[in-house]
């Protein structure tokens, strides 16, 4: 579900209350504030109480916020179709409660949004000086308006469009996760004294994705209940049958395959920490009878794909069971079956993760999940703080000695690091005199074009380890707040720890800590079309290339083993033998079979 800049149910006191401007009552702001109610009405203001109704992605819902000026607090509550969610701010504290009860610390969105309410519900803006500059007069829609911008450090700037003929609100322009958020306030009332907007529209343009929220109820310096501000999430949605012991699991490709039950069904589990949420595949929803609501939109790699969200009465994998979850559901097997080779059932993102302390040993190939409340630290390894963002973890480390980076961790993403475009133009010398190439990679939106190439070494806290072949992230919107990905290929080096509950990370070396993850050697990438393998792309100057290697050519053995459907395990670890190996092939080619010889070379070797 959108994750709301300040939810529109708050809006009638937001668009009141934001628009306090300069000392001055001459300016735009002063008459914004004179048109809402004047400032005596206004700053009488102690408690704001709204009810709105909701239309999003197809699903009807209501969204209730009770805010009040002092001590500072809010609380906002957005049910919509199947999923709810809660956000608390408490001062300068904020918590959530997820879609499936979960009571956890506010990540940075949530505490950005704090930030904003404090500056706009009740008129910091305005008694802050220079809270709002007044930038030169536009029109919108063809109507004249002036131009307010709250800008405040930790916050995105904020811009308010206002009528020159109502001095009302009649657009507010955001940024949420680098994309554009409108809001279009509309049809004011008066509402014991204070003007207020009865309905307000709001899109992310990035993605085409509307919203549409009426004023049900706008009360003022009412009653407080006790219960609204009390943080309790719901308790007792898993069991962990065996805390503490290792579970194998499948690493191909870079990524951890485990064997799971969806609602009876057995199913491949992909374990990715770079996932917001556990998602369902929604071809094996329909098998199971689980239908889906909602026609939400995410913008990722390769694009923009659609999901929707689906009660789950319960899923289990690494000894863990977990009951009665709304998990987002949309097409895994269909998209990623060509490229892996692996029918992926269920992704095991945040909803799983966010409930355990996981410890992933990529040398031994083991899961190993503990209750948060049991676990304590034995004190090995090196204990990162972690930053949280949109259900995923981040940590800070040191590119080539100098560079500070603010890295996602996600085990669902191959290679080394992935460098967000934003840090690519803050350092535009970073690929200067590099060698590298172009190839695609397949995200939940399509198939994107990035560039690779290698980067120095990383250093975590107090080790120091190869960044492995990197690439340009492709453009999805996460990555914004973010300065890239680290991936498998360094993260494999580690024993890596996950604990949400104190938003920490925990590296140990593992018995990859020297060597990594083997490389893949040949610079062609090959997927499943039909009943065969076919080469995909093949990387310019790669050895693929000089062994005469087309996109199209049909694979039929390599190394003498015969290559079909199921070939991809066998073709990529004969791809990441020793360099000088030589990897004889046999392929057709327009009906004709041909073979070629591929000598083994480390891709980009002349490195950084």
């Amino acid at each position: 579900m959108t994750r709301r800049n300040i939810p529109s149910a708050a809006l009638a006191a937001l668009a009141a209350l934001a628009c306090g401007g300069p000392p001055s009552d001459s300016g735009a702001a002063g008459r914004c504030v004179e048109a809402f109610g004047g400032r005596e009405t206004l700053e009488s203001v102690m408690v704001v109480h709204t009810v709105d109704s909701l239309w999003l992605a197809g699903l009807a819902g209501t969204s209730e916020s009770w805010w009040q000026r002092n001590p500072f607090r809010g609380r906002v509550t957005v049910q919509v179709g199947p999923v709810r969610q809660d956000l608390l701010i408490i001062g300068d504290s904020a918590w959530t409660i997820d879609r499936n009860g979960l009571l956890a610390p506010g990540d940075d969105m949530a505490r950005m949004q704090g930030l904003l309410a404090r500056e706009m519900i009740f008129m910091d803006a305005f008694l802050s000086p220079g809270g709002l500059e007044e930038l030169p007069d536009s029109t919108v829609d063809g109507v004249p308006v002036s131009h307010l911008l709250l800008s405040r450090e930790g916050l995105e700037d904020v811009h308010f469009y206002i009528s020159r003929e109502t001095w009302l609100p009649i657009l507010i322009r955001t940024t949420v996760m680098g994309m554009e958020v409108l809001s279009r306030p509309a049809d004011y009332r008066d509402v014991g004294g204070v003007v207020s907007p009865a309905s307000t529209r709001e899109v992310i343009t990035a993605l085409g994705q509307e919203s549409v929220s009426r004023s049900i109820l706008v009360e003022y310096n009412v009653p407080v209940p006790d219960s609204v501000f009390a943080a309790a999430g719901q308790s007792g949605d898993w069991e962990l049958a065996a805390p503490g012991v290792p579970f194998p699991f499948e690493l191909h490709g870079g990524h951890i395959y485990l064997p799971g039950r969806v609602a009876g069904r057995e199913v491949d589990f992909l374990l990715d920490s770079g996932a917001g949420a556990t998602v369902l595949d929604s071809r094996l929803a329909g098998e199971l009878g689980l239908a889906g609501e909602g026609d939400f939109s995410a913008l990722g790699i390769g694009g923009a794909s659609s999901f929707g969200f689906v009660r789950v009465p319960e899923y289990s994998a690494a000894g863990a069971t977990v009951r009665s979850q709304t998990l987002a559901v949309m097409a895994l097997d269909e998209p990623f079956y060509p490229s892996t080779g692996r029918h992926i059932g269920l992704v095991l993102g945040y909803d799983f993760l966010s409930r355990f302390v996981t410890k992933i040993d990529y040398g031994a190939c083991t899961l190993t999940l503990y209750d948060p409340a049991d676990w304590a630290c034995e004190g090995r390894g090196d204990v990162l703080e972690a930053g949280r963002a949109m259900g995923l973890l981040s940590i800070e480390a040191v590119l080539e000695d100098s560079i500070p980076v603010k890295l996602l961790l996600d085990t669902g993403a191959g290679g080394g690091l992935h460098f967000s475009p934003s840090f690519l133009e803050a350092h535009p010398g970073l690929l200067e005199g590099r060698p590298s190439f172009e190839a695609s990679v397949q995200g939940v939106g399509g198939e994107e074009s990035v560039t690779f190439f290698r980067a120095g070494p990383l250093r975590m806290g107090s080790f120091v380890v190869e960044s492995g072949l990197c690439s340009s992230a492709a453009s999805a919107p996460v990555l914004a707040s973010f300065d890239g990905i680290v991936g498998s290929d360094v993260l494999a080096r580690f024993v890596l720890t996950l604990d949400y509950s104190r938003s920490e990370v925990i590296l140990e070396p593992s018995t990859l800590f020297g060597e990594g993850l083997p490389e893949q050697k040949t610079g062609m990438g090959a997927g499943i079309e039909g009943d065969a393998l076919e080469v995909t792309e093949v990387m310019p100057g790669s050895p693929a290339e000089r062994a005469g290697l087309k996109p199209g050519d049909r694979l039929l053995n390599a190394a003498g083993i015969p290559l079909g459907a199921d070939g991809l395990a066998v073709l990529d670890s004969l791809s990441s033998l020793e360099e000088g190996f030589v990897l004889d092939v046999a392929f057709e080619r327009a009906g004709a079979v041909d073979t070629a010889r591929i000598v083994l070379e480390r891709l980009l070797s002349g490195g950084s």
